[in-house]
């Protein structure tokens, strides 16, 4: 087998050393025969592709066979990538505690010393090797064939997988970084060349440039300079940005992504299943559950929490809703999320819609609005109508139901909504109320005084204000991932890191906090609707968190 030719070489090594040196250097002798077998510096071993599948073994339970874990417990045979070594050992084999029991510490330079009985677990074992490590995975046995905790998977695994698995297992905790180097981390931002978002999207890089030297300036993250890298798209040619990530994955990879402006959901995916970290505060997400990405940290609140807010505002605005309302939604995850938000917050009123459509499945915009304003499902016209689809849309229900003389509240998200709305007539505008999840900036703060001071010293003008601010915002989260991760800065510390992080303020949006079941910094929002005295937006209703049920019987709290 692979690692028995490693083995013997190891004690060839072991016999030479201890023949040459004194009696009082030998324990360090046999140790340093270990350590060859068992620690390995990847700059001197390099990362090959035998590291790469292993890792996959450990981090995945993949592998070019079948890999298989035996539960000792029940004693079930299930698939390995069920029970990957990484769930219980953690990303650098330093163990953790899973389910009330603290698993073993692998890491190369743990494996290679004695084990003490008198203070290590009550257990007394020689150095392992790289066959007693492979009987251990295999058996449950230890280096000095003591029985392992039961709560242990036992793997079937054949001999050219566990070569591979034992090759990546000596990078345990020292496993090189991609884009990370001893005085630098490189950051990419993808950003569109073409289509509306590309004028924002420039200004968008020269914020981000200008973040990039001023936290340069500053003394970097934890002493490493910030290198951002700027690459573009063409949406016409490359929908979603696929082929722009596919790329980039295909390179020098960087550490992670910044920014993902127009980036569609099969891009996000493909950077999920690379394991590469975004921090996105140009995206909206349409939910924020434990199925969403993991890799991801999203700034703004979810479509679902949005629509949530909606429902808030509409039962204080219109107490009993009037003459009742109805959904109309698209059926992409935005208008699904949305639906899933309306529908619940209204539980917790016991408010029920009179009707909830899918406009595509319902015969369109017309069809709906010639339905509705006939007399509504409960014989009257509905007196609000919430709208998750795009602005196009909304704009034809608006004039379709203002020829009919009907003038219900809409209600829907701001991002999907405003784009279209321009040059529209007062008239229509006025039963608008827009959802936003970016609250008013106090402009007097502390790090908002930074950011403008910034932006006046580039010379940089307050045009696309919202998406300066919000990008402005995901740098000081990058920054603060980086630093909190410290100088050993590793993708798994850069996550809990973030997920670590509990009320971060950047003075540019409210608090932002993550947790292992969010990556959705904000839960709130608050309600615009345009003004009578001219064009612009006021306040409707001002930034805050959905209600919870407890808090349902006072919508004004």
């Amino acid at each position: 087998m692979k690692y028995e030719n490693c083995s013997r070489s190891i004690k060839k090594l072991a016999d030479r050393l201890t023949t040459a040196l004194p009696v009082r250097l030998l324990a360090v002798a046999l140790l340093v025969g270990v350590l060859v077998g068992l620690v390995s510096d990847p700059a001197v071993a390099g990362w090959g592709e035998q590291e790469q599948r292993g890792k996959s073994v450990y981090k995945q339970g993949r592998a070019t066979g079948e890999v298989k874990a035996l539960l000792a417990g029940p004693g079930l045979e299930v698939d390995a990538a069920q029970f990957p070594c990484v769930n219980c050992h953690g990303h650098d084999g330093a163990g953790v505690i899973e389910g009330g029991v603290t698993t073993a510490d692998i890491r190369p330079s743990r494996l290679a010393f004695v084990a003490d009985a008198t203070r290590d677990f009550g257990r007394q074992r020689p150095a392992y090797d790289n066959e007693a490590l492979a009987r251990a995975i295999r058996y449950g046995l230890d280096a000095g064939g003591n029985s392992l905790h039961p709560a242990m998977p036992r793997y079937r695994i054949n001999d050219d997988d566990m070569a591979d698995l034992l090759a990546y297992m000596l990078h345990l905790g020292q496993e090189p970084v991609a884009g990370v180097e001893e005085e630098s981390v490189r950051v990419a931002a993808l950003l569109p060349s073409a289509g509306p978002l590309a004028a924002p999207a420039r200004e968008v890089e020269r914020v981000l440039a200008a973040f990039e030297e001023y936290t340069n300036e500053q003394g970097g993250a934890y002493g490493r300079r910030l290198l951002l890298e700027f690459k573009q798209y063409d949406p016409a040619v490359d929908a979603g940005g696929v082929a722009a990530v596919d790329e980039l994955l295909a390179g020098e990879r960087p550490f992670c992504l910044l920014s993902s402006m127009g980036l569609g959901a099969a891009a996000l995916a493909t950077l999920e299943q690379a394991g590469v970290p975004l921090i996105a505060p140009l995206a909206v997400p349409a939910s924020d559950g434990y199925g969403a990405a993991r890799n991801t940290f999203f700034v703004f609140t979810s479509v679902a929490d949005q629509a949530r807010v909606l429902v808030d505002h509409l039962v204080a605005e219109l107490p009993g809703l009037g003459g009742g309302a109805v959904l109309l939604h698209d059926a992409g995850p935005e208008g699904l999320a949305g639906k899933l938000g309306v529908e619940s917050q209204l539980s917790v009123y016991d408010q029920p819609l009179l009707a909830s459509l899918q406009l595509a499945a319902a015969g369109g915009v017309e069809a709906v609005v010639a339905q509705l304003a006939a007399a509504g499902p409960a014989g009257q016209r509905p007196s609000a109508v919430f709208f998750f689809a795009d602005g196009e849309r909304a704009v034809e229900f608006l004039r379709l139901a203002a020829a009919e003389d009907w003038h219900p509240l809409l209600l829907g998200p701001a991002e999907r909504l405003s784009p279209s709305l321009a040059g529209l007539p007062p008239a229509l505008l006025a039963g608008l109320r827009l959802v936003s999840p970016a609250g008013v900036p106090d402009l007097d703060a502390g790090r908002s005084r930074e950011f403008l001071a910034v932006m006046e010293r580039e010379g940089i003008a307050g045009r696309y204000r919202a998406f300066q601010l919000s990008a402005w915002a995901g740098g000081l989260l990058l920054r603060e991932g980086l630093v909190r991760s410290g100088r050993r800065l590793t993708t798994p510390r850069f996550m809990a890191a973030l997920t670590g992080l509990h009320g971060f303020d950047t003075g540019l949006l409210p608090p932002l906090s993550f947790d292992k079941n969010s990556r959705v910094g904000l839960a709130g929002a608050s309600v615009l609707q345009f003004s009578t005295a001219g064009p612009g937006l006021l306040v409707a209703r001002s930034w805050r968190e959905p209600l919870a049920a407890f808090a349902a019987v006072d919508p004004q709290l």
